[in-house]
C-alpha cells in the first residue's frame, strides 16, 4: 500500500522546474579554439592503462562577449563550435560558470575563463 501511494505521488507531483536564471543577450565578438590535454595515469593494480599514461585531447571553444561594461571569455567543451562570431548569445552568469541553451533547447554549462572591465 505504501509503495502504491509513493508511486501515485510521484506521478501526480508537478515536474521539476529548471532553475530560474538571469538571462542576458550579447553579440559574440570573437570565437577561439583551444586544444587542451589531460593525462591519465593507469593503475597497475586494476590493469587500467596497463600502468602507463594515456593522454586525452579536450576540444574547447572560447566565446568573447561584452556585457554591461565587462568583457567575458566563456569556455565550452565541445568538438565543434556551437556559436559563431557576430551571433547574439543568450546566456546567464553565476559565479565562475555560465549557462546557455543548445540548439535542442537543453541547458548547458561552461566555465568563465576571463573577465575584464572595459573602458567606454
Amino acid at each position: 500500500m505504501t509503495a502504491a501511494l509513493l508511486i501515485l505521488s510521484l506521478l501526480v507531483a508537478p515536474p521539476m522546474e529548471q532553475k530560474k536564471r538571469d538571462w542576458k543577450e550579447a553579440k559574440i565578438i570573437d570565437v577561439k579554439y583551444v586544444e587542451k590535454h589531460d593525462d591519465f595515469s593507469g593503475d597497475s593494480g586494476t590493469g587500467a592503462g596497463a600502468g602507463g599514461n594515456t593522454r586525452f585531447r579536450i576540444d574547447t571553444w572560447v566565446y568573447v562577449v561584452e556585457l554591461e561594461g565587462t568583457r567575458y571569455e566563456l569556455q565550452e567543451q565541445n568538438t565543434k563550435s556551437t556559436f559563431n562570431t557576430g551571433e547574439t548569445l543568450k546566456f546567464a552568469i553565476e559565479k565562475k560558470n555560465w549557462y546557455f541553451m543548445d540548439l535542442k533547447g537543453k541547458e548547458k554549462k561552461g566555465d568563465i575563463v576571463g573577465r575584464k572591465v572595459v573602458k567606454p
